[in-house]
């Protein structure tokens, strides 16, 4: 469980970072509405802990763990340089009650954003293409390959934002388009066009799909890029 432990994201995110909520499931499962959103409790480490999960509709989950013998919120498993058998187990066994709500309780999703899967879902079923994830160590980039010249006409990454030269912190899902070199020139000069990241930018071009871009304009994009590949004799 351990693996799943990131610093710089909260546990809670980093599970359900991409799952869609199954809302139905919740009751059943065992979640209790509690105003605005579902809440599950339930105790562990030998009932000295307990699991505050709250459940919103739009799928955000927050949770915090009770020490029930002071009453107060146990946070020593979120700090970066605490180790030991007790923090490591409570850790562990935290994870595990996540791990089984996002089981039970959600679907797996190929991105972590809203308009990402909707682009996803959209090349699907323009083009019959899924996205293929090629890299152990790049979980979140799925490549989209055109079947008749096995070549790729777009990628979806997800990178920190710092790495397209913006100043906000976090992640953003971009995608990679393959677009003739003039189009390249002119959109670079549009918001939310960036230099193809780890790409050849004389032939590539990064967006983003943070929903500053309407679906339409991406999948105009990508349309334009699937016919680029379909051409015979283009290099990647």
């Amino acid at each position: 469980m351990q693996g799943l432990y990131n610093i710089d994201m909260p546990l809670e995110k980093e599970i359900f970072k991409k799952a869609l909520l199954k809302e139905d499931s919740l009751l059943i499962y065992g979640f209790q509405m509690a105003g605005d959103h579902y809440l599950f409790q339930k105790e562990f480490m030998d009932g000295t802990l307990q699991a505050n999960i709250s459940i919103y509709p739009n799928g955000e989950v927050i949770g915090k763990v009770i020490d029930l013998n002071f009453g107060d919120e146990y946070r020593d498993f979120r700090v970066e340089n605490r180790a030991g058998a007790f923090v490591n187990q409570v850790r562990e066994e935290y994870s595990s009650i996540l791990l089984d709500i996002r089981e039970h309780c959600f679907k797996d999703i190929s991105f972590f954003s809203p308009q990402a899967n909707r682009i996803c879902d959209a090349i699907k079923e323009n083009y019959g293409d899924e996205p293929e994830f090629l890299w152990d160590d790049e979980p979140g980039f799925g490549v989209f390959r055109h079947p008749g010249t096995n070549k790729w006409y777009g990628v979806i990454m997800n990178i920190d934002k710092k790495k397209l030269g913006l100043r906000e912190e976090g992640e953003i899902e971009v995608m990679n388009l393959k677009l003739d070199s003039a189009d390249i020139e002119a959109l670079l000069k549009k918001d939310h066009y960036y230099p193809a990241y780890h790409m050849n930018k004389r032939y590539w071009i990064t967006l983003s799909l943070d929903d500053s871009l309407s679906d339409s304009e991406i999948k105009n994009r990508i349309m334009e890029s699937h016919e680029i590949i379909s051409r015979k004799g283009k290099r990647r």
